[in-house]
């Protein structure tokens, strides 16, 4: 199980030193949210933040989720600034399978990001094509929003989808995770917990002591 803090859930003034807590509480793959207040109505995140956190943590792995209206205009801006998986919604791109190709070809592991309104069935076409399935388990553009339990079957959906056909993707679960449903997320087959408030930032202990907590409450 891969454990991905979001970064969006980080203090903003003092981002460093959280991350270095994360890394302390051995959780260097790191969720950042690029959101340009259109696709979303929200803002997070630049790429100078990535560029800067690459720099200082060059050990760390960054995942990145486009929440952006012309996903094609960041794959090489992506690609510079050292992004690890770069994921987008389908629906914003022009040619979902051409840009997933492309930001293979840029060096980085391509994604495909599955809103909660929409099911893993409706981009079967793209799913060989990618190294990530980040499945939205809230609405996107916030935080501290319920967790959508229809998300369990699309985990599977997906699970069986991979098994049957040979993919290498790995499933992402985004949004509302807990203890509780974040167990079970692991229990259905995925692979990767985006964790924010509900589960390792603003806790009732040091950053490091919640990240190894949260692990233990979620592989008991």
């Amino acid at each position: 199980m891969i454990y991905a803090p979001s970064l969006a859930c980080t203090r903003q003034i003092a981002m460093e030193a959280d991350v270095r807590q994360l890394i302390e509480g051995d959780m260097p793959f790191l969720h950042i949210d690029f959101m340009d207040g259109h696709n979303v109505p929200n803002l997070c995140a630049n790429l100078d933040v990535a560029r800067e956190l690459k720099e200082t943590f060059p050990t760390i792995t960054l995942d990145a989720h486009l929440m952006v209206t012309n996903p094609e205009d960041y794959v090489d801006r992506c690609g510079a600034v050292g992004i690890d998986y770069l994921s987008f919604v389908p629906e914003t791109a022009r040619d979902p399978a051409a840009l997933l190709r492309e930001i293979r070809q840029a060096g980085m592991k391509p994604g495909i990001v599955i809103n909660p309104q929409r099911t893993p069935e409706e981009f079967r076409e793209l799913l060989p094509l990618a190294d990530m399935v980040i499945l939205m388990s809230i609405v996107p553009g916030g935080v501290r929003r319920p967790f959508d339990d229809g998300t369990y079957q699309k985990i599977r959906t997906l699970v069986q989808e991979r098994e049957q056909n040979g993919h290498h993707y790995l499933i992402s679960i985004d949004g509302g995770i807990n203890r509780d449903n974040g167990r079970q997320c692991r229990l259905c087959g995925a692979d990767v917990l985006i964790l924010g408030f509900y589960a390792i930032f603003q806790q009732d202990i040091p950053i490091p002591d919640a990240c190894r907590r949260f692990r233990s409450w979620i592989e008991a």
